[in-house]
């Protein structure tokens, strides 16, 4: 984050205790010393070594939290699904799904608008525990960038089953999902992600 110009002072303090202990703010100050990179600091002396227990308890925010702060409907699903239009788009869905770093959300959401339409859409039809939404989002996105229609289409004959031949890949790739869903041993959400692009 330091070396990409991402970080923000948030105004979280570094704290060194009466003994001179580092309480709070190891990971930036190792951070600075391996970078070179100078950061503007809130430096808090003094306090007891006792607290060191009571610093980092709460729970850590994630991407969807910062979407979240920003007013965005849906914000779980659309964080995860800019995760995987990122990770298509580096070229590396084989290897998992890229987890970022929450200050590379907001600018993902920049870069890609209209990831937003396509959370509402699949929102609406829903996915019948057939693809993970994260997935089905992030791929109806990418798809809808070439035909808006068809990928619609594409989807709601995938989830609902419906005018499906029996020479259908939608139907094929149906019933392997469905499969999947009672399987002990589920497919991963990169492999399911690949069967879909193939279908397509």
């Amino acid at each position: 984050e330091m070396k990409e110009g991402r970080w923000k002072s948030n105004g979280d303090t570094i704290c060194v205790s009466k003994s001179g202990r580092l309480i709070d703010g190891q990971h930036r100050c190792e951070a600075v010393r391996a970078t070179g990179i100078s950061i503007p600091a809130i430096v808090i002396s003094g306090v007891s070594d006792e607290a060191f227990d009571t610093k980092d308890c709460g729970r850590r925010r994630g991407a969807a939290d910062v979407l979240a702060i920003r007013g965005e409907k849906n914000y779980a699903l659309l964080a995860a699904a800019l995760q995987v239009i990122h990770t298509y788009m580096q070229g590396t869905l084989g290897q998992g799904i890229t987890r970022l770093p929450n200050s590379q959300i907001e600018s993902l959401l920049e870069k890609y608008p209209e990831a937003r339409a396509s959370v509402n859409w699949c929102v609406s039809l829903g996915t019948k525990r057939l693809v993970p939404g994260s997935v089905m989002t992030g791929l109806h996105y990418l798809m809808a960038q070439s035909d808006v229609d068809a990928a619609n289409e594409f989807w709601s004959r995938l989830i609902a089953g419906s005018n499906l031949d029996l020479n259908s890949p939608i139907l094929l790739l149906r019933e392997r999902l469905v499969a999947n869903t009672v399987a002990k041993g589920r497919i991963k959400p990169q492999y399911i992600a690949a069967l879909v692009i193939k279908t397509w």
